[in-house]
């Protein structure tokens, strides 16, 4: 299910995925950020995955990892300050955020990505040639988007675990053509570069004021979507490769994207509460970036705290 070894531009590549994801959180309101940044941000981990899926054929190994990797720090990042609320809020209150969390009307991205990892691990599990991968993966997602399209039922994000298959292709992809990416030259990257802003302006034009949203599945045009999807994770895939020499922090902070997509809620509101007793109210995008490192930062340190006492909350190996 995950690769064992340690790739520094994978890591590299989920900083990025997080910090564009959690600025995006602290700039809301600013639609070209969205314009531009919406078919990566989301696209990327799911694509991550599909490049470091382990074929596993072992149903029992592969849940067992499931259940320890996801669920469990899922349940404990999840639930843990909620519970603390309890004495004021009540045991109705845990309740209710409980079946939203299991539903995904909050942290949608957890229960999704775990279906979206037993969908993709049966797929390949029943399917060995790439060719036949490639198809199925492909009529999830067109099955998936029918069933947005119908309104029906997207209880635990069942329509987007389909929906991100196409997007673990990418992953898959890039894995299997390794060698034809790596022989991408320098001059094509900035060409496609290029291309890539040229397409979110074009869809401006054609389009204007909508943007892609995973979550809520909403793909304006799907041609143009995908197309945006596809050019700029595989560029950022492209980069990310090729780069010699990665920074230990940003490598790092991809260690702990989990804590830090479940948890960076909590230090911005800490964080906005000091500026207001303080009075600090500067330009909102400079606002919106110190709170993105704040929260980035705080939430790494309090993972690493959490990987070194209670590693086995956090989806980590126990180091005993």
């Amino acid at each position: 299910m995950f690769d064992a070894r340690r790739l520094d531009w994978i890591d590299s590549l989920r900083a990025v995925a997080i910090i564009l994801v959690v600025l995006g959180h602290c700039i809301q309101g600013c639609h070209y950020y969205f314009l531009f940044t919406s078919p990566v941000k989301m696209p990327l981990f799911f694509a991550i995955s599909g490049y470091l899926f382990k074929e596993i054929y072992d149903g029992s190994n592969f849940f067992k990892g499931l259940f320890f990797r996801l669920v469990i720090p899922w349940f404990f990042l999840a639930l843990f300050p909620t519970i603390l609320k309890i004495p004021s809020r009540g045991g109705a209150y845990f309740l209710d955020y409980f079946i939203a969390m299991l539903n995904g009307d909050v942290i949608w991205f957890m229960p999704c990505f775990i279906i979206a990892q037993i969908i993709h691990f049966l797929l390949r599990k029943t399917l060995k040639k790439t060719i036949s991968l490639v198809v199925a993966m492909a009529l999830c997602s067109v099955v998936g988007l029918m069933l947005v399209r119908l309104n029906l039922d997207n209880y635990a994000m069942f329509n987007n675990a389909l929906v991100v298959q196409v997007f673990y292709l990418i992953g898959f992809l890039f894995k299997k053509q390794s060698l034809f990416f790596a022989k991408i030259k320098t001059n094509h990257i900035i060409v496609g570069c290029l291309m890539y802003i040229l397409l979110c302006l074009l869809s401006e034009l054609i389009f204007p004021g909508r943007h892609i949203d995973v979550h809520l599945n909403s793909y304006y045009n799907f041609l143009l979507c995908f197309v945006l999807i596809y050019l700029g994770t595989f560029l950022l895939f492209v980069i990310a490769s090729r780069i010699k020499r990665n920074s230990s922090y940003i490598s790092k902070m991809g260690q702990h994207t989990l804590v830090i997509y479940i948890w960076h809620g909590y230090a911005i509101a800490v964080l906005s509460v000091v500026f207001k007793k303080l009075g600090i109210d500067g330009n909102p995008y400079s606002m919106a970036l110190v709170k993105t490192l704040f929260a980035c930062v705080v939430c790494c340190l309090v993972s690493m705290l959490l990987n070194r006492y209670f590693p086995l909350l956090i989806g980590k190996k126990s180091r005993k």
